[in-house]
């Protein structure tokens, strides 16, 4: 086998086994409080020292949900795509980072207006 080759291969095996550890990557829960805003045209969120934007979807109002399980340093994302989804007084989060690191929000609290599924981009303030 040419050294060449065995480069090539042994790099197609490492890019492999990252895209493998990045699939079976766990959720890390995130805590603290989540506050929501939508004006009709853009929803805005905020997590700690995190901040995500996205379509409305046409919804207009706000919210503030409490999750005491997991941490509140959200130290390890710094921008990336969520979904957010909203269904009475529970909301759920969920962030993926370039790096495939997953977060996820999960909390109880009061909203008005804002039912509904919702996606967009984050990044660290």
């Amino acid at each position: 086998m040419s050294p060449q080759f065995k480069e090539e291969r042994q790099g197609i095996s490492l890019k492999q086994s990252g895209r493998d550890s990045a699939a079976t990557r766990q959720s890390l829960a995130l805590g603290g409080e989540l506050k929501v805003e939508a004006d009709g045209q853009t929803l805005r969120w905020t997590l700690d020292h995190l901040h995500g934007q996205g379509p409305a979807n046409g919804h207009v109002g706000k919210g503030v949900f409490h999750s005491y399980v997991g941490s509140e340093d959200a130290a390890g994302f710094i921008a990336g795509t969520y979904t957010l989804k909203i269904h009475g007084q529970h909301a759920d989060l969920r962030l993926v980072d370039a790096d495939g690191l997953v977060g996820v929000f999960s909390g109880e609290g009061k909203q008005q207006g804002l039912d509904g599924d919702y996606e967009g981009s984050y990044k660290r303030a």
